[in-house]
């Protein structure tokens, strides 16, 4: 297989040790979508660290085989420092990135998954992170394929109208402004309830971060 050259515009959604001193990045890429790269030692001592943190936007260039890709130079900024929120807020950011790794294949582009995260991660730490993540998570699952507002599913599992009236609202929103709808303490325990629910029995996916959004003041 031939090793290619490619530059893209990506966001981190975190990293981990890697080999010999370097990193391993998990990133959702404008172009292909979610991605796995590597970065050595050597690359991240020239480039910095700082954008191996989650919600960096980077613009990048990586040799790429395959599945396999090695970065050699990038570039950016962060759209907010997830690091400095408390640590619950930070959770449901932890639940927005899981979730967006378990949804979307790798090397599949998703323009629509791409824009939320992006919007998302441009309005963190300037907008209240629980109402904020969970519209993101909503948004996230309609764009994979799961709607967690679909009429069908929550006439069939006994979800209010309200409730459902809620999810549609943070599906359909589009960035423009605030979120002006009031949201009801009663009436999102009960959103969030479903779509945690929703994501186990519909998605077949069990989430290392399920509970995040429940109980939650």
């Amino acid at each position: 297989m031939t090793r290619k050259i490619e530059s893209g515009e990506a966001i981190v959604l975190h990293s981990r040790e890697g080999r010999e001193g370097g990193k391993t990045l998990s990133l959702f890429t404008m172009q292909k979508g979610r991605m796995v790269m590597s970065l050595p030692r050597t690359v991240m001592a020239r480039c910095g660290s700082g954008l191996t943190a989650p919600f960096s936007l980077i613009r990048y260039t990586a040799s790429v085989e395959g599945e396999y890709a090695l970065l050699s130079q990038y570039e950016g900024h962060l759209l907010f420092d997830m690091m400095k929120l408390p640590y619950e807020d930070m959770a449901y950011w932890f639940y927005v990135i899981e979730l967006s790794e378990k949804l979307f294949p790798q090397g599949e582009k998703d323009d629509g998954a791409y824009d939320t995260l992006l919007k998302a991660g441009s309005m963190g730490g300037k907008r209240n992170s629980l109402p904020l993540c969970f519209m993101t998570a909503v948004k996230l699952l309609a764009q994979s394929g799961f709607d967690a507002a679909s009429p069908e599913e929550a006439e069939e599992n006994h979800l209010s109208p309200e409730a459902l009236s809620l999810l549609a609202a943070f599906r359909d929103y589009r960035w423009q402004g605030p979120f002006s709808r009031p949201i009801n303490r009663k009436t999102f325990h009960e959103a969030a309830a479903y779509v945690e629910n929703f994501v186990e029995r519909v998605c077949d996916i069990r989430m290392h971060t399920k509970g995040a959004f429940m109980d939650k003041p």
